[in-house]
Parts: structure tokens; C-alpha cells; sequence
């Protein structure tokens, strides 16, 4: 299931299970689209798993107040139907009190780091917060120096 922009970077086909949006940043328009897409997901699925990827748009439109609401709402009611709800952030977007405001609603954090340093990892995964989980503390390479 896809849900995107009308006017997407790649050309995106007609299909039953793609949802063209009129703006990536209309909350009520993206709920009703998501809310249609998720009726139609075969519930014989176990593992469900939605990616918000316009989080930090969301956030610079509409503000922390709205964008916690928002997101708060939809890992409700996603949890609720079975769903693992994951986003993408891009932390230099935001000031530090508003990232973490709508990143404390998630039960984790995971961030990708890059390093220059030619005897470091070039690309690592470090876990920051796994609520109620075990994860390991350390980052995890990704890439490995060559």
C-alpha cells in the first residue's frame, strides 16, 4: 500500500492498492486517505507495518501541538488495528524542544549515523530508546570502512 503526492519525483501507476494525495502536509485529506488504504489490507496479515515518512513536514506546517495530536491519534488508533508505526525525521530540521515533543509519542528511537573518519564505520545504526524491549546500546555498522 502506497499512499503519495499526485506529482511524485518518479511516475507512480494506477493502482488498487495507491492513494494520490492532493498535498503530503493535509492532515484531515492524509487521515481519510490512510483510513481507506487500511480497510482494504487483507486481514490475514499478522505483521503490519506503516512508515510515516513526512513527519518533519508535517511538523515545520503545522506546528508540535498539532503534529503531537495528529500523530498520537494515528499510533492510537494504528496500535489498535495491529499496526508497528514507524516515521522519518530529519532532526536538523526542528528545534530540540519540538523534535522531542512528537518523538517522545514512539516507543523508540533509531537514528543512522554517518562518519568521515576513514577508520570508523562509515554508516551505523545506533538504537537510542526501545521501550520495554532489550536492543544493544552500541551502534552497529552498516558499511564498513574499506
Amino acid at each position: 500500500m502506497f499512499l503519495c503526492n499526485p506529482k511524485p519525483k518518479t511516475s507512480v501507476p494506477d493502482l488498487p492498492n495507491v492513494y494520490k494525495l492532493q498535498s503530503k502536509t493535509d492532515l484531515t485529506n492524509l487521515s481519510i486517505a490512510l483510513t481507506k488504504a487500511i480497510r482494504n489490507i487483507d486481514q490475514s496479515i499478522t505483521t503490519k507495518r506503516i512508515c510515516v515518512e513526512i513527519l518533519s513536514e508535517v511538523l515545520v506546517k503545522h506546528g508540535t501541538n498539532t503534529t503531537r495530536e495528529w500523530i498520537s491519534g494515528l499510533i492510537t488508533d494504528l496500535g489498535a488495528k495491529g499496526f508497528t508505526m514507524m516515521a522519518v525525521v530529519n532532526p536538523r530540521m526542528h528545534a530540540s524542544e519540538d523534535l522531542y515533543a512528537v518523538l517522545d509519542l514512539f516507543d523508540g528511537e533509531i537514528s543512522i549515523i554517518q562518519s568521515d573518519d576513514p577508520l570508523d564505520c562509515k554508516k551505523s545504526i545506533l538504537v537510542k530508546k526501545l521501550r520495554n524491549q532489550d536492543y544493544i546500546k552500541n551502534p552497529i555498522c552498516l558499511i564498513k570502512p574499506k
